[in-house]
């Protein structure tokens, strides 16, 4: 139960090619890792996964991974904030 109640509270993870996982449960050192870990993503194969609802946090990790390519995001806050909770079913 334990486990589940601390999952519940990750914001995302940063998850390295060699396997190395790293679990944030505060936004603000999860954004501050992506932007420290993406221009190194050809080297270290980064995967991010952001779990958290917070339109704000998903808004500006897609910022960041639009700046590595020296774009801007189309999208503007409002179109995170319809997010909808991806559901998982086991049968």
């Amino acid at each position: 139960m334990a486990a589940k109640k601390a999952e519940s509270n990750i914001v995302g993870y940063i998850v390295f090619a060699n396997g190395e996982e790293m679990a944030f449960t505060d936004a603000s050192d999860y954004l501050k890792s992506i932007r420290e870990e993406l221009p190194y993503h050809p080297t270290t194969g980064i995967c991010i996964k952001t779990l958290t609802d917070d339109p704000q946090v998903r808004k500006a990790v897609d910022d960041a991974l639009y700046n590595l390519y020296d774009m801007e995001n189309p999208r503007v806050l409002e179109d995170y904030c319809s997010y909808v909770p991806e559901i998982k079913m086991e049968i």
